[in-house]
């Protein structure tokens, strides 16, 4: 076998390659068995997880649901020049990011999500023009988002795609989002920007307005990531998620929310927000499924006749929101809600019997109000009785003067109600 020259492409890619493997002992593990790695006159081109073309490596998939890799990414992986596809999320890499990946300009998509990666996210990505799909979810990245993030949106109106992070599969209110990447959307523009369950310290939300095509926008769970919603969110007309509970977000949600007109989720809870809850501006998202702005620090206010018009709702939270007024009928007619969550705030009167109608609640929490009168029959009746003994209901009902009827007509100052299988011998309530 001829010799490969020391400035051979070959020995870079093949070099690269050992380190990686033997970085991270994978000699010792058993899918690397007969794989053909590191095997003296075996090309690399013919070893497991990898992929060519024209005897240059293009593709190094490596997931941990076939590989536990531990250990690290190591600088050299910077000298696969022609590398496109990077897989090795869900393993358990540790250390950083290295900056050298900035040097990999062919690369199409990385993945390194579901690993223990810590550090900041090196500028030099901005040097990846051809970036469609990075995919940093569920890691413990630390300080600010580069800003040469801004400049690969820009990149795209050139041809190029730009999807930014996603496929990260949480639960926002009980309710699986699954923030799909669409690798092959004809817009060029990044569609998904996903850095959740993070540690990140800096405002993403000056980005936001840079990506006009931009349809999922998660920054939840950074308590540091400070910053303000941009006014510029009604411009993004294709924006359907925005998740950014426990992000550090202060200020106010701008009235302007309500001109994003295919929004689905809004989930704002445990932040910083005051001012006025824009709730007439948010009644006219017809398309919204999940709505969660509770304990934030909004400015008092009733709920608008309005909200009757959000027929597709299937959470609506707004607990700790400063509500005053009473329990709108209308909210009977929201005939789709699953979960609503009005605890801890300041309503008064009563519960409308118009709730009854909703015949696919599931969670219905009112504690820490001030409702008076009975809880109407009708609403452990029918379809919503037969889910309550079978397990699916729960009512959490803290009020003052108030007879339940359905269960014990009894009036009470606070019950916590957990109805399951053998509800009827396990009430509780402090009188």
């Amino acid at each position: 076998k001829p010799r490969l020259e020391v400035d051979s492409p070959r020995l870079k890619q093949r070099y690269a390659l050992m380190v990686l493997f033997y970085t991270n002992n994978l000699e010792n593990h058993q899918a690397f068995n007969h794989s053909g790695w590191a095997q003296s006159g075996k090309h690399e081109c013919d070893w497991k997880f990898i992929s060519c073309q024209n005897e240059t490596v293009q593709q190094f998939r490596l997931q941990g649901t076939v590989v536990d890799m531990t250990g690290s990414l190591p600088t050299e992986i910077g000298l696969l020049e022609n590398l496109e596809y990077l897989d090795i999320s869900r393993n358990r890499l540790e250390g950083e990011l290295p900056s050298s990946i900035g040097s990999l300009t062919n690369l199409v998509t990385i993945d390194v999500s579901h690993n223990d990666l810590t550090s900041t996210i090196p500028n030099d990505i901005g040097n990846l023009t051809k970036l469609e799909v990075l995919n940093l979810g569920s890691n413990s990245f630390t300080g600010s988002l580069p800003s040469e993030l801004v400049e690969l949106s820009n990149m795209g109106k050139a041809g190029n795609g730009c999807v930014f992070v996603c496929v990260d599969e949480r639960h926002l209110i009980d309710i699986v989002v699954l923030c799909l990447c669409r690798t092959y959307h004809q817009s060029g523009l990044f569609e998904s920007f996903d850095v959740g369950n993070n540690r990140f310290a800096a405002d993403a939300w000056h980005l936001l307005p840079s990506w006009p095509r931009i349809e999922t926008f998660i920054i939840e769970n950074n308590s540091g990531m400070d910053g303000t919603i941009p006014t510029e969110i009604g411009l993004l007309t294709h924006l359907q998620t925005v998740g950014f509970s426990a992000s550090g977000t202060e200020g106010s949600l701008p009235s302007e929310i309500g001109e994003v007109s295919n929004l689905r989720i809004l989930d704002g809870s445990w932040n910083f927000l005051v001012g006025v809850l824009p709730l007439e501006d948010l009644s006219r998202l017809s398309h919204l499924e999940t709505l969660n702005l509770g304990d934030n620090s909004f400015d008092a206010r009733s709920l608008p006749k309005s909200m009757g018009n959000m027929r597709n709702l299937n959470v609506l939270t707004l607990s700790l929101c400063g509500l005053t007024g009473t329990l709108l009928p209308e909210i009977g007619d929201l005939s789709n809600l699953l979960v609503i969550n009005f605890k801890s705030n300041d309503l008064t009167g009563t519960i409308p019997e118009e709730f009854a109608n909703l015949s696919r609640l599931g969670s219905l929490n009112l504690e820490g109000n001030y409702l008076s009168g009975t809880v109407p029959t009708s609403l452990c009746s029918g379809e919503v009785i037969r889910k309550i003994r079978g397990g699916a209901m729960s009512l959490a009902i803290a009020v003052r003067n108030v007879l339940f009827d359905c269960l014990c007509k009894v009036p009470y100052h606070h019950l916590w109600v957990l109805l399951d299988p053998g509800w009827e011998e396990r009430l509780s309530w402090n009188l």
